[in-house]
């Protein structure tokens, strides 16, 4: 679970600073965007539509290259991602 957590770590890191008109870190400031429990955002603002679409995708294909490394499945990938996100300094 280590390794898993630890690439879940990672790949959070690296979608959070993809570059975009609107960046997560200030979409999650500004209530533009909510994280929600199954690992991926929702917008919440309508400016923040391109950004949810393009964050999700990145995560779902990082989940779905986990998931066939550990051997368990994207929704529990998902939810580890989720935990460990809500778990993040706000």
């Amino acid at each position: 679970m280590n390794k898993l957590n630890t690439m879940i770590a990672t790949v959070l890191l690296l979608i959070a600073t993809s570059a975009s008109a609107l960046d997560l870190k200030t979409a999650r400031a500004t209530k533009k965007v909510a994280e929600l429990p199954n690992g991926y955002i929702q917008a919440i603002d309508p400016t923040a539509k391109d950004l949810e679409k393009e964050i999700n995708d990145k995560r779902k294909k990082a989940y779905e290259d986990i998931a066939k490394k550990t051997g368990i499945t994207v929704d529990q990938v998902a939810a580890q991602a989720a935990k460990k996100i809500a778990a993040e300094p706000k």
